[in-house]
Order: C-alpha cells, then structure tokens, then sequence
C-alpha cells in the first residue's frame, strides 16, 4: 500500500478503535500468527481473556485493507490460521465456546469484504488494477480512507461491539458456572 494511504489508514483506523465504547489499545506485543501487515488492538479484559479488533493492509500491493476481529483464552494473540474461521458465512454464536478465534468482519457485511482507496474489488479480481505509483496528496489519502473507514465504522459499531459485548457476557455466564 501507498505510504499516504498506510500512514493515514492506520492513524484514523486506530483511533475510531480507540473510541468504540470498549477499552481497546494498539497491541504492543509479538506472535509468530502476528503478520507484518497486520496492526491489531487489543482489549485485554483479564488476565487471560483477550479481544482483538485488527487492521489487514493487503499484502498482495492493492489499495485495500480488511478488518479482523478475535479473542484468545490465553493471554495472547490468537494462534489460529486465518483461514480456519473464514469458511463462516453467518455470525455464529457457537464460536463462543472456541479458546482461540479470528474471523474478517465480513460476515456482518456480507462476501469476503475488502475496502478499497483505489480501483474496486472487481478491478482486482479481473487483473484490471492499475500500479502506477504516482503520488498521491495527503488531503486525497485522507478523504479515501475516511470515505471506507465510515463503512467500517458502521459494521463496527452495528455489529461487532455487540457481538463482542454479547460475548463477554457469555463468558462471564461460563465463568461463574466453574
């Protein structure tokens, strides 16, 4: 991705995380499942339980970025694969009961969602991108990101903090149970 474009994703997506309602902050930690284009944020709601909301910046050079959400059991970055949620096609409440979990928001959005700054997830799919590197004004890198940050927002707030608020409570539930 476009310095103006990374630099201005990850300020503006870091503090919309920031300021969900829930006591996220950037993850300082490291993990081998932890990849260079990742940039997560965790909320650390006890010793051991974890919950993550994470930035994916394309690795493959398209203008894009995805949303990860997970949580892990054990005090850590989720060690899962990323693929081993993502067949999901619906919100399942059943994967409550995983120790260690990742999926992309796009199950509250629909197919495999990616937000792009430049040229369109059909443009990619075609090979129809175009990879020029001219420069990009900073004023243009911020309004694309605002423009698809807006979108994610929505998703966030709509969808995944109450999911994530509706399982804290079951884990409280299971907890109190032992």
């Amino acid at each position: 991705m476009r310095k103006p474009y990374s630099g201005e994703l990850k300020k503006q997506f870091s503090e919309m995380v920031l300021g969900l309602g829930l006591p996220f902050e950037k993850f300082k930690g490291k993990s081998e499942y932890l990849f260079p284009s990742v940039y997560p944020h965790v909320y650390r709601v006890d010793e051991k339980l974890w919950l993550f909301i994470l930035l994916y910046i394309n690795p493959k050079g398209y203008q894009s970025f995805t949303v990860q959400f997970g949580w892990s059991l054990f005090g850590r970055f989720p060690e899962v694969t990323e693929g081993q949620f993502i067949t999901d096609q619906a919100v399942k409440r059943e994967r409550f009961k995983e120790p260690e979990f990742m999926q992309r928001i796009s199950i509250f959005c629909g197919p495999d969602t990616w937000w792009f700054l430049e040229g369109t997830q059909e443009d990619a799919l075609h090979g129809h991108m175009d990879f020029q590197r001219q420069d990009i004004a900073s004023e243009e890198a911020k309004k694309a990101v605002s423009k698809a940050l807006s979108e994610v927002k929505k998703a966030l707030d709509d969808k995944l903090i109450p999911y994530l608020k509706e399982f804290l409570e079951w884990s409280k539930q299971e907890q109190s149970k032992v």
